[in-house]
């Protein structure tokens, strides 16, 4: 790329990701008690999707960006995490959070193993804190699973 496409490329980059921060600050926070509610189920899948946004963004720069890199893994941790949600209250889910969690499980696996061959960036989460967020996906795809044949496959 010449100087005045990376430029144009940069500017676009730039807004898209302030356009998925805005809007991520516009959403709603998720309740903590009572998750058992059709509004929950789509704030927690529109909170997921912004996720995704974030991580698609930025996944193509995240093992040369640090702050690419910290996004995605943000990101992928607060889709694991389920926004302190408990999963079991919802009932079924839409079969896209098959998706979303494995997406968010790749971008961690991802990070694990980039840490194998390079130094870990400032500020980033600790082994075990990756570890432990895999796990949470790896444990809500096989909680859905048993009833998504999507999720399961």
């Amino acid at each position: 790329m010449g100087p005045r496409e990376t430029e144009a490329f940069t500017t676009s980059f730039r807004s898209i990701d302030s356009l998925i921060e805005n809007f991520r600050n516009c959403i709603p926070q998720l309740p903590q008690t009572g998750t058992n509610t059709a509004n929950t189920r789509g704030l927690l899948l529109i909170h997921n999707l912004t996720n995704a946004a974030t991580i698609k963004l930025h996944s193509s720069f995240s093992y040369a960006d640090p702050v690419s890199n910290q996004k995605c893994i943000k990101a992928a941790s607060d889709m694991v995490s389920h926004h302190g949600v408990d999963l079991r209250t919802l009932g079924a889910v839409n079969s896209v959070y098959g998706a979303l969690w494995h997406l968010a499980c790749t971008v961690l696996i991802d990070e694990i193993s980039r840490r194998q061959t390079a130094p870990v960036w400032p500020d980033s989460l600790s082994d075990e804190s990756l570890k432990h967020h895999l796990d949470l996906g790896r444990a809500a795809l096989s909680m859905f699973s048993e009833n998504c044949a999507y999720i399961r496959q």
